[in-house]
């Protein structure tokens, strides 16, 4: 069995599950299991540097290494002034990976950025969206404004 290619390197800068709430760790008002299903990990490396924004580059598994989304296809980025590992990067990288393609007429984000899914990552999305925007939700509430 070969591994992939991301698990070798250390160099990942952070690593989120979900799945499992853990004690003390998770709003326990807000569904953010997976209903028995394997757990979702997500890992987060530090991309291409430059400008004004560093790319964050996700890695997303499910189950015994199972790789949903290969390092490079998800990415997101964050301004130069915020922690590359810090939370402001955990909640977007979770959102990130939460987007899932328009249907009943609501839309996370234009149809056009999923053109590039696989009908089974699609599928994945469309499952798992949801539980992991809870997961966000739960894990980095709104902050009130002063």
């Amino acid at each position: 069995m070969t591994r992939p290619h991301w698990t070798a390197q250390a160099d990942f800068l952070f690593s989120i599950h979900v799945g499992k709430a853990l004690p003390g760790h998770a709003r326990h008002d807000v569904p953010t299991n997976l209903a028995g299903e394997p757990m979702v990990v997500i890992h987060a490396f530090e991309g291409r540097v430059g400008g004004s924004h560093n790319r964050i580059d996700v890695v997303v598994t499910q189950g015994k290494g199972r790789v949903v989304f290969p390092r490079g296809q998800l990415y997101c980025s964050l301004p130069t002034f915020k922690a590359i590992d810090g939370p402001d990067a955990r909640e977007l990288v979770l959102l990130l990976v939460a987007m899932k393609p328009p249907c009943f007429g609501h839309c996370d984000t234009d149809a056009d950025y999923f053109a590039d899914y696989t009908s089974e990552q699609l599928a994945w999305a469309e499952r798992h969206g949801d539980i992991i925007a809870h997961a966000a939700a739960a894990r980095y509430p709104l902050k009130e404004k002063a």
